[in-house]
């Protein structure tokens, strides 16, 4: 048995993926197997986790049809012998002590997990120029939670749990009979499956470790990806929401959290909103709006939006929709987001250069 499986997921990152393969073969901590899951790439990526292959005896491959990264991880699950799992993503890397300085903690502390900091590492492209001359700003994210001992810690902590990115995979550690007794895996949900895949952690976790140093970069490119329509996005961050509520429940903890609840169902709505201004949604803005009406009539969702009112939300923008959502002015919603949308990268990226120039 080797003590740490690293599943990596990989989809078409041929120009990223070499050095996300590097870091995780150069870690201080050498009992480590790599699983690589090749999900039905079209460019050079397959060929890419061949050649690394027969480079390093402890990298193993698979090749699959593309059913989505959710599916490829049980994939890598299935093959798995490390005694944690720990799950990175193919166009980031690792600091070369992540797994042996979180190794070392989950170990000392027999917990069934550890979170961590990470790295957030922003790509902003200088009017178009070559990716040499592009700006990188990088911020450091550290969890605010203290250690877990058992579920009593776990209720009083929840909300700081909650708030350091709580659905991520990578800033955390996994000991996999952990997983393996409370069958614990992915679903073949399009979008969200590392949710619902730590939603299932939350219902069942005991132990948490929490290391407030950053190890992991997370690399955030601003215009590197297009904003695809999908036609099941608000479905898929419903299920989101009502799975956090039913664990919740279950935990007896829905009442208290009432706050997080809500927001997770606003969440859907925004992330709607978004989604039918990306640039290939086939819908007329009558169908739009059609949509969004038929999303408003469910009770959830006016509950969520009469909580963002009642909490005196603090962001403009997300006032702003709110309150035309509120008072049933879904056509200017909708043109609000899509100005954000057209804007939103060039703004990001001028308070990001700002922020950095005044740091230096």
């Amino acid at each position: 048995m080797v003590t740490v499986s690293i599943i990596m997921p990989v989809y078409n990152v041929e120009d990223q993926l070499e050095r996300a393969i590097s870091s995780a073969i150069n870690q201080t901590f050498q009992d480590n197997e790599i699983i690589l899951v090749n999900d039905g790439s079209t460019d050079k990526s397959g060929e890419i986790c061949n050649q690394y292959k027969q480079k390093s005896s402890k990298i193993k491959v698979i090749h699959k049809k593309n059913e989505g990264s959710g599916l490829a991880r049980n994939e890598g699950l299935k093959i798995a012998k490390g005694k944690y799992v720990y799950f990175a993503d193919p166009d980031d890397y690792l600091s070369h002590h992540l797994i042996e300085e979180n190794m070392k903690i989950i170990e000392k502390e027999k917990s069934e997990m550890i979170v961590f900091g990470f790295y957030e590492e922003r790509i902003i492209k200088n009017n178009k120029k070559i990716i040499k001359n592009n700006k990188k700003i990088i911020e450091e994210k550290y969890p605010l939670a203290q250690r877990v001992k058992n579920k009593k810690d776990f209720r009083e902590q929840f909300q700081q749990i909650y708030d350091f990115h709580p659905y991520a995979l990578w800033n955390k550690m996994y000991r996999k009979t952990f997983l393996e007794k409370n069958d614990i895996y992915f679903t073949n949900q399009n979008v969200g499956q590392d949710a619902l895949f730590n939603i299932m952690v939350l219902k069942y976790v005991q132990s948490i470790s929490v290391n407030k140093s950053a190890y992991y970069h997370y690399v955030f490119r601003h215009g590197s990806s297009v904003n695809r329509y999908r036609e099941d996005r608000f479905e898929s961050e419903w299920n989101i929401a009502s799975q956090l509520e039913l664990v919740l429940r279950e935990l007896g903890m829905d009442k208290k959290f009432k706050n997080i609840i809500y927001k997770e169902y606003w969440n859907a709505v925004y992330l709607e909103l978004v989604n039918l201004n990306s640039c290939n949604c086939p819908m007329s803005a009558k169908e739009k709006k059609l949509r969004v009406e038929s999303i408003l009539k469910k009770e959830k969702i006016k509950d969520a939006l009469k909580e963002r009112n009642r909490n005196n939300e603090k962001n403009p923008f997300v006032l702003t929709l709110v309150t035309l959502l509120n008072r049933n002015k879904i056509l200017s919603a909708l043109r609000v987001m899509e100005l954000r949308v057209k804007m939103g990268n060039k703004r990001i990226e001028w308070v990001n250069l700002l922020k950095n120039k005044m740091n230096h």
